[in-house]
């Protein structure tokens, strides 16, 4: 087939499948698949290699609806890649993952519901796009995909499920990057120890090392077969007592828990590719890596303007990946857009020299429970009828007001700086915060008191407070805030008597009490609730 008569059958089946979606009828994947294999069924000299160009083609100029339900992409040039490997492989001596999901259902974190759906969906379709970490390869596997999730709606729980399911299946280190700050750090290596590694070492007011179990390693059939080369106190250290054994010693797991920070990046690509480390003849780790990337779209995207002179810290990851026989970067993120706007186009020398997804995408499922942005702001329609249904729970922000362009520059430099907030306001305001932030503020009181009554004293919350795009401003209204709490605890702790009818004459306490009323959902019986 010569190229212009492939152009003109491209053009051909645009302008019928244009005309049928301008009838309004929706085209999903499935259904683009059978009108192209109809089309084509008595076209000659159609290739496989064609009917994917096609296929590309339309899918990049029609607007095709995708299952979201784990919608996954994946690259089939890999002459070994065999999709289902993890389904068809016997799952009967899972260790991690059953320790993890008795743990889940012991914690209460995930409901049955999207526990089982975590078990038999989401984890084995994500398996089948790793590769199979006891394959024999003739050379060196590197793959690099993405997993894209709603905001707070259960990544940590896949990605630590992922790697459970992954350590039963025979992979033998995982690497973590967890944030760019120690505190983030810390976080997650808090609660990968409670889902997977079973203990921590803490240091006590004696400045003894002491270790002890926590999560999955208080339940029953726990055995602590993990070796983490990090701690809650401790990011990856060169000259640590660890560090002085190799990855061949190590009978099992093997977890690092780390920074996206490009010192602590250097530091574990060089003691992986130390002289004390077994290699293969090519030179490369001869084990099954996987790499889980937390926030994949912050500080790992090639952010330089020449594609080939990419920051350290992507260049860095991907080292570490080439480093291992048998690599799998996994990114997850709710912000996928830096991630799959990466040119994927490199030339034959650099075909893995970058993080774009090529190998797969998956969508995670939303959970059930799950309130965000399209039940929040979104019309409901036939099909997610769920849509918009929390809308009631808006609280509408009144008590600022946007100066006209007229008026802004009326407005004197002094009432500018020091005046209200406002939308477009400037980079060294120190001006008076709303008061509806302040009311914020103290129903932020009210819920953690109602969680804390209703016995989840040690979970934990958080307040966002997202006003200014400004560094300087934000600061400025953090410190207004620590203020105000701090006001209010000595408040609540010196004053406060705990009865109402006292307690009901002081500012502070009325304003909760007010606050309290307008915004419960369940009319008060009797003010003896409080």
């Amino acid at each position: 087939m010569t190229e212009e008569v492939f152009e003109k059958l491209k053009q051909q089946l645009y302008n019928a499948i244009d005309a049928i979606t301008s009838s309004g009828v929706s085209l999903t994947a499935e259904k683009l698949e059978r009108f192209i294999d109809s089309q084509l069924m008595f076209v000659n000299d159609i290739t496989c290699e064609d009917k994917e160009a096609i296929k590309l083609y339309l899918e990049s100029h029609i607007f095709v609806e995708h299952d979201h339900d784990g919608y996954i992409i994946m690259n089939h040039e890999d002459g070994d890649y065999n999709n289902d490997w993890y389904t068809q492989s016997d799952h009967t001596n899972e260790h991690f993952w059953k320790l993890y999901k008795q743990y889940l259902i012991q914690d209460g974190s995930l409901d049955f519901s999207s526990l089982n759906k975590l078990d038999e969906v989401t984890l084995p379709r994500l398996m089948n796009c790793l590769g199979n970490p006891k394959q024999e390869l003739l050379s060196q596997r590197v793959r690099y995909g993405m997993v894209i999730g709603d905001v707070q709606s259960g990544k940590t729980s896949t990605y630590a499920g992922l790697i459970c399911k992954a350590a039963d299946a025979g992979m033998k280190v995982v690497i973590l990057l967890a944030g760019q700050t120690e505190t983030l750090r810390q976080q997650t290596q808090e609660r990968m120890e409670e889902d997977i590694v079973g203990y921590t070492i803490r240091t006590d007011n004696d400045r003894n090392s002491k270790q002890q179990r926590v999560g999955v390693g208080k339940l029953k059939g726990y055995k602590p077969i993990v070796t983490a080369y990090t701690s809650y106190e401790d990011d990856f250290k060169m000259g640590h007592d660890k560090t002085m054994s190799s990855l061949e010693a190590q009978s099992s797991l093997v977890m690092f828990i780390v920074k996206k920070n490009v010192p602590v990046l250097n530091r574990l690509y060089k003691w992986l590719t130390g002289e004390g480390q077994v290699k293969n003849t090519q030179g490369k780790l001869p084990y099954s890596l996987l790499l889980i990337d937390d926030e994949a779209d912050n500080a790992s995207i090639n952010t330089k303007k020449d594609a080939y002179n990419p920051t350290k810290t992507n260049a860095i990851i991907r080292k570490i990946c080439e480093a291992f026989d048998n690599s799998n970067y996994v990114g997850f993120t709710a912000t996928p857009y830096a991630n799959i706007f990466i040119n994927p186009e490199k030339d034959e020398n650099m075909e893995t020299t970058d993080l774009f997804p090529k190998d797969f995408i998956y969508v995670l499922p939303t959970p059930d429970a799950y309130i965000g942005a399209l039940r929040m702001f979104s019309e409901p329609d036939d099909k997610n009828p769920s849509y918009g249904n929390c809308g009631y729970m808006l609280k509408h922000i009144t008590d600022i007001t946007e100066p006209t362009r007229e008026s802004l520059s009326r407005m004197s430099s002094e009432e500018k700086v020091y005046g209200p907030i406002y939308y477009k306001h400037q980079s060294d305001w120190r001006g008076t915060l709303p008061e509806s932030l302040y009311d914020a503020l103290k129903c932020f009181y009210l819920s953690n008191a109602i969680r804390d009554l209703d016995g989840a004293k040690n979970a934990p919350r958080t307040m966002l407070v997202n006003i200014s795009r400004f560094q300087q401003v934000e600061s400025y209204i953090k410190a207004q805030l620590a203020l105000q709490v701090e006001k209010d605890y000595k408040e609540i702790n010196c004053n406060f008597n705990g009865e109402h009818h006292v307690d009901i004459h002081l500012p502070l306490y009325k304003k909760l009490y007010d606050l309290f009323i307008a915004n419960i959902d369940v009319p008060l019986k009797s003010e003896r609730v409080l």
